[in-house]
């Protein structure tokens, strides 16, 4: 989910057994876009940056917010625990590589 001035840039796969750990499910969860089961979470993140040796740095903005003051996250995940980043030039093109196209923007 991303605002308007703020478009999908990529979807970022994280393992969910390591979300689950972290205590951060709800967060990741209200945001995922991929359909079916697993252990993936497709999170679709504004920003991103791959620069650091050992993480994955990235800014979303979960369902679980859209409420609240704060609306987007940043996070420094492991790159161990990213197992994909599919860059998108585009959020329309979601639903065509089988992503939930709902989650393409927020107002």
């Amino acid at each position: 989910m991303a605002r308007e001035d703020e478009p999908v840039t990529a979807i970022i796969h994280v393992r969910k057994s390591w979300v689950e750990t972290t205590g951060a499910s709800a967060l990741f969860a209200s945001a995922n876009v991929v359909a079916g089961q697993g252990d993936i979470l497709g999170i679709p993140v504004t920003r991103w940056d791959i620069s650091d040796e050992y993480f994955i740095e990235f800014m979303f903005y979960p369902r679980a917010l859209e409420s609240e003051p704060v609306k987007s996250i940043k996070v420094l995940i492991p790159q161990k625990e990213v197992v994909l980043i599919v860059e998108m030039k585009k959020p329309e093109g979601m639903s065509t590589l089988g992503y939930k196209a709902e989650t393409t923007k927020q107002p």
